[in-house]
């Protein structure tokens, strides 16, 4: 297998851009929120790491570019399309719960840097794994033998 993006610097929101794994799993918690009328969208899938380093500067995130989730494919942020609230808090726990059961872990549950529209498919200590992996191929080889 040899998983192949486009070279872009413009952010997605395309769950096409995560890992095939990744993506299943998106895919089918946003359906099944769509089925129990839990209104959300997806606003970002992959960013770019310069993209990433603007948001650490901006404070909109702790980390850095090279380090976010997102630059690896394996993360997402949501909005609501709740009473014009883009962040209506109900509605984010609920997709929250969803997420999870899909194997998401929510940036809601934090407590350093509590980031409720984020979800990423590993825990935080499994990020310093993603990261050394690298190459899309390795991350999704290694998201798939996690499962089993």
């Amino acid at each position: 297998m040899s998983l192949v993006f486009p070279k872009t610097n413009v952010p997605s929101r395309d769950t096409r851009q995560l890992l095939p794994t990744v993506q299943l799993a998106a895919n089918n918690a946003i359906k099944e929120c769509v089925k129990r009328g839990i209104k959300i969208f997806v606003t970002q899938t992959w960013r770019s790491s310069e993209y990433q380093h603007q948001l650490f500067k901006q404070g909109k995130t702790k980390l850095d570019g090279g380090k976010g989730m997102h630059e690896f494919r394996v993360a997402l942020d949501i909005a609501t399309n709740v009473k014009g609230n883009l962040y209506h808090e109900p509605t984010l726990k609920a997709a929250a719960a969803i997420f999870k059961k899909y194997g998401f872990t929510w940036g809601g549950d934090w407590t350093s840097f509590v980031d409720k529209p984020h979800f990423q498919f590993c825990t935080v200590p499994e990020q310093d794994k993603i990261r050394s992996l690298k190459t899309p191929d390795a991350i999704e080889n290694y998201l798939k033998a996690r499962k089993k």
